[in-house]
């Protein structure tokens, strides 16, 4: 083999890797759930998708995220569309792939204006107010099963999922259209905060015991199990490093290990 063939294979070689890397691309969709997933090509975007990030470049792939509902986030990437959901319990979408490790512990909550003196007790304590839910959220067994009933409808308003949704429910909320939000209580704080309503609003019980969740790849992606795998190695190495700490701290929040 001549010098210049060689060099013609290296050359080839690196443009290969170049197409390679800018071919490969990771889209990952959810509705707006800060500071888990926040504002697309901003500073801030959300920790996971800070971590999610990260990994992948050092596996030259590149990731994109889009917010769009999140019902339409499973559909696309069942269909897919996209390659990744974020901020998915298990529940969630129980047929997509799951990595081995999570990214975060997250439990339910539920919130009243700072004027009512509701506080959950149990299921029957639900029928007394107006729950305000978002479509296509996995909200645990116990609450679960009083959404599933259909005698409890009346007593149930679903908000339509989108980049504003817990903005949206934090007015009805003010408003009285509704008496209580069910949410992640990291994500309902750091976003009353934003807002301004954190002296407005108030704690009225928990929902659900903190439970793991995940960025999760679509079911029949064709990479989705090499993705889970390379995330989850990428998830300790960025422990390791302290890494991961300085994305978490970045939120305002701290390892969930």
């Amino acid at each position: 083999m001549t010098q210049l063939q060689i060099t013609l294979l290296f050359v080839l070689s690196i443009f290969v890797s170049i197409l390679r890397a800018e071919s490969e691309t990771i889209v990952i969709g959810a509705d707006s759930w800060c500071p888990v997933n926040c504002e697309p090509n901003s500073n801030d975007p959300g920790y996971m998708i800070e971590i999610a990030k990260k990994i992948f470049k050092e596996q030259a792939v590149k990731v994109e995220y889009q917010v769009m509902p999140w019902s339409r986030a499973i559909v696309e990437a069942e269909k897919g569309n996209i390659q990744a959901i974020v901020g998915a319990f298990e529940g969630d979408a129980p047929h997509f792939i799951y990595p081995q490790e999570e990214l975060g512990l997250i439990g339910n909550s539920f919130f009243t204006n700072a004027h009512n003196d509701w506080y959950f007790q149990n299921v029957d304590s639900l029928k007394q107010i107006i729950l305000g839910t978002i479509k296509g959220y996995e909200y645990g067994d116990t609450v679960g099963q009083y959404l599933a009933n259909k005698e409890n409808l009346g007593k149930v308003v679903e908000i339509t999922g989108g980049q504003n949704v817990l903005h949206r429910s934090f007015k009805m909320l003010l408003a009285k259209r509704i008496d209580v939000i069910i949410e992640a209580e990291i994500v309902f704080w750091y976003q009353a905060k934003k807002a301004n309503l954190a002296d407005r609003v108030k704690f009225a019980g928990q929902a659900s015991k903190p439970t793991k969740v995940y960025i999760a790849f679509a079911p029949n992606g064709e990479f989705s199990k090499k993705y889970a795998k390379i995330l989850s190695e990428g998830v300790v190495n960025l422990r390791a490093s302290g890494e991961l700490k300085k994305i978490m701290s970045k939120y305002d929040l701290q390892d969930w290990k």
